[in-house]
C-alpha cells in the first residue's frame, strides 16, 4: 500500500486492543501513515493514559478483558471528553454488527469490522481527523 499519495495532517492516536501483535501491527501501519501512536492493552489502561495524554483519536477494540470498548466509550463520554472514536470488532458471542451498532449508539464516529484493510483503517482515521 502506498500511503505517500494520501493527504494526512498527522495526529496522535491511542490504539486500544488486548492482542499485542495486532496493537503493534496497527502502530506500524498508523506510523507509516504519518500518525503518532500511543498503545493500551485494555480499557483501564486507556482511561489511565487519557488522564495524562491528549490524543486526537481513539481507536478501540470492543471485546477485551478487564474493561471492554463499550465501557470505555461510556466512561469517556461520562467524563465529558469529546474525543473522536473509531471502534473495531470481529465479533464474539454476538454478531460483530451488534457490537458495532451499539458502539455507534454510544457515540463512536466510525466502526470497522475485523478483518479490515490497512487502507480502510487509514481512510477512516483521516476522515475522523478532518483530512481528505
Amino acid at each position: 500500500m502506498n500511503t505517500g499519495d494520501r493527504s494526512r495532517s498527522g495526529g496522535r492516536i491511542l490504539v486500544v486492543d488486548d492482542e499485542r501483535a495486532f496493537r503493534e501491527f496497527l502502530k506500524e501501519l498508523l506510523e507509516a501513515g504519518g500518525y503518532a501512536v500511543l498503545l493500551a492493552a485494555d480499557g483501564r489502561e486507556a482511561l489511565r493514559l487519557l488522564e495524562s495524554e491528549c490524543p486526537d483519536l481513539l481507536l478501540l477494540d470492543v471485546l477485551m478483558d478487564e474493561m471492554d470498548g463499550l465501557e470505555v466509550i461510556e466512561a469517556i463520554r461520562h467524563r465529558g471528553l469529546k474525543l473522536p472514536v473509531i471502534v473495531m470488532s470481529g465479533g464474539g458471542r454476538l454478531d460483530p454488527h451488534t457490537y458495532l451498532d451499539t458502539s455507534l449508539h454510544l457515540g463512536a464516529g466510525k466502526v470497522l469490522r475485523k478483518p479490515f484493510t490497512g487502507e480502510s483503517l487509514l481512510d477512516a482515521v483521516s476522515a475522523m481527523l478532518g483530512g481528505c
